[in-house]
């Protein structure tokens, strides 16, 4: 068993992983490349046996952990390594961004999340996705599916509590996230309910769909079973969406929007817009970022869990 630590801001190569080769799909390449400042590192596949980082601040990492028969099918998971409370840790399945065309679970961002919110009492699986043009819509959204039925058959080893299982996830990630608890017939099939949600800088209206960067994602015929906004319902599970509002790829009033649209069809949603924060900054620790987001997101998860009054 390989040990290992986790990724950080100074290993992180620019890469572009799961594009072919043509020059049509190397100029969108070179633009989804540019537009997310290329702070992804590249994913090499999945291994025979698990990597397992050593104990840092009272967290643990294992990578490799394979959750489906595909090469994309992988997640890294941290965990406290303290003794999990009565029922157990909440758990985040959190999804990378990219376009649903590039990025990986590698991400020194989603990393430095990851562990600061581990080390605040939570178990956070970061999963890969198939990418398009391998898959189109809804694919990705089955495998974030498939992530969570493994997260709820699996955390408990890690002191995880499968009943409070939130997703989350930044850009496409968020999307995707956002979708499994708007949609719950992806979860229902593996007879999950999500405790919540948390969508950080997603675009979750129709017309992102149709910018030409991501239309071969959405076949025409689905765009509006893939908007958060137009499925908005009050049944659904608690929701936080965070955006940026220097953000010049999402518009950060796809957070509010869909806030509001599911409190007046009778849910519960909160939206919290940081306006100096850009696409890429909402992710970042300070300087580079805001403070907050890992805050807000615990404060989220108490709230959900009936532990904490949620603020206003």
């Amino acid at each position: 068993m390989h040990l290992h630590a986790p990724p950080y801001p100074t290993a992180a190569p620019i890469g572009v992983p799961g594009m072919p080769s043509s020059p049509r799909r190397g100029i969108v390449a070179g633009a989804l490349a540019a537009l997310s400042l290329g702070l992804s590192g590249c994913w090499s596949g999945p291994s025979t046996q698990p990597n397992v980082a050593p104990l840092r601040e009272g967290v643990r990492f294992i990578d490799d952990l394979s959750y489906g028969p595909a090469e994309r099918h992988q997640v890294g998971l941290y965990h406290p390594v303290d003794t999990p409370p009565v029922g157990g840790w909440p758990v985040i399945v959190a999804f990378h961004g990219g376009f649903w065309q590039t990025g990986s679970r590698d991400e020194w961002q989603m990393h430095l999340c990851a562990r600061q919110l581990a080390e605040r009492g939570t178990v956070v699986i970061l999963a890969n996705y198939r990418l398009y043009p391998e898959v189109t819509f809804p694919g990705f959204v089955e495998d974030g599916a498939r992530a969570v039925e493994w997260a709820s058959r699996n955390v408990a080893q890690f002191g995880g509590n499968r009943d409070a299982i939130f997703t989350a996830g930044h850009s496409a990630g968020g999307h995707i996230a956002v979708m499994l608890a708007m949609d719950d017939h992806f979860l229902t099939a593996h007879g999950i309910r999500l405790a919540g949600a948390i969508g950080i800088a997603g675009p979750y209206g129709t017309w992102f769909q149709e910018n030409f960067l991501v239309s071969g994602v959405f076949p025409v015929e689905l765009r509006r079973e893939s908007s958060p906004i137009a499925l908005a319902h009050a049944s659904a599970p608690p929701l936080l969406l965070i955006g940026a509002g220097l953000d010049v790829i999402v518009r950060p009033s796809d957070s509010t929007e869909l806030a509001e649209r599911v409190r007046h069809v009778g849910g519960q949603a909160r939206s919290i817009i940081y306006p100096l924060a850009s696409h890429t900054s909402i992710m970042m620790p300070p300087p580079f970022g805001p403070d907050g987001v890992v805050a807000d997101v615990c404060d989220f998860i108490q709230a959900a869990l009936g532990r904490k009054t949620p603020a206003p």
